[in-house]
């Protein structure tokens, strides 16, 4: 599947737009983080253990909650979102012979959803 460029223009000669132009909502997600594009979130998150510490934290929190540039407002609600998280995990497994665990994309859907 071929991408088009950023400089791609349409037959009127403007520039066409591409779909990451209209992700608003992907757009302030990242920039809560202090990332530019979902790829530099993806690498940090990518090689972060799944599930959950002695403390009832998930690692994708400490690794969220370490970043230079979190939004400050952000840190105190992230404690509260990744508590959420965890119990919709307690409760899911509550009747699985095999707990799940959630990889990175789906912490963050669940996490996104939270915000």
């Amino acid at each position: 599947m071929s991408r088009r460029k950023s400089g791609a223009k349409n037959s009127s000669g403007k520039r066409k737009a591409l779909l990451d132009d209209h992700l608003v909502l992907n757009s302030y997600m990242l920039n809560l983080f202090g990332m530019k594009n979902f790829k530099e979130l993806k690498e940090i998150l990518k090689q972060t253990e799944e599930g959950f510490d002695e403390e009832g934290r998930s690692y994708m929190f400490h690794a969220l909650y370490s970043l230079k540039k979190l939004e400050p407002r952000l840190k105190p609600m992230l404690e509260d979102y990744d508590s959420n998280i965890r119990e919709y995990m307690e409760h899911i497994n509550q009747s699985r012979e095999t707990p799940i665990k959630l990889k990175y994309f789906q912490y963050l859907s669940v996490l996104f959803g939270e915000i």
